[in-house]
């Protein structure tokens, strides 16, 4: 069919009243958030395991060119943190891990944010330099990926290092679109 005649045809289609839609699905997303440092936590200020808690700002539909509305769904199917420096080359001193996702407004209002990934470290287990976390199916997060700012928070809990710590952290997440 000729560009013209598709063309014309559109027209035709708009002018009656009819509205093209497209749906689809993007199966598995990977959004990485690179060289987030969480701080060290000195020997004389423990009173036994210690927790550390960062949020990093992102807006990874932007990453996809796509406007927020048009996400129907997004799920983490989920996540990978990555010990990028200090802590000795392997994250076995951390014995839970969990990342939160909330939507910026959700967030400055005090609303309980999505727990999207967890992991519990076997005592007789070592982690080595990344942990894959999990959750008992895909969690639903749309809310917060259609937020302009999309706020993930890591929390990890153990026998933190006295020194500063950098990962990166991937999520995995599914979308299915209306456009």
């Amino acid at each position: 069919m000729s560009a013209a005649r598709v063309s014309w045809l559109s027209l035709v289609l708009l002018a009656a009243g009819c509205a093209l839609s497209a749906e689809g699905e993007l199966p598995e997303i990977e959004v990485t958030q690179h060289g987030l440092r969480l701080p060290g936590v000195p020997r004389e200020l423990r009173t036994g395991e210690v927790s550390v808690v960062l949020s990093s700002f992102m807006q990874p539909k932007d990453r996809l060119g796509l406007p927020t509305d048009s996400y129907r769904s997004v799920k983490v199917k989920g996540a990978t943190v990555t010990l990028t420096r200090g802590g000795g080359g392997d994250l076995s001193f951390v014995h839970n891990l969990s990342i939160t996702v909330n939507g910026l407004q959700g967030f400055l209002a005090g609303v309980a944010p999505v727990e999207a990934a967890h992991y519990e470290r076997a005592s007789s287990g070592a982690a080595g330099s990344s942990i894959d976390l999990h959750n008992g199916g895909p969690v639903e997060v749309v809310d917060a990926w259609r937020d302009p700012t999309t706020v993930l928070t890591v929390e990890a809990v153990g026998d933190l290092p006295e020194e500063p710590w950098t990962v990166d952290v991937t999520v995995r997440v599914s979308a299915l679109l209306q456009y």
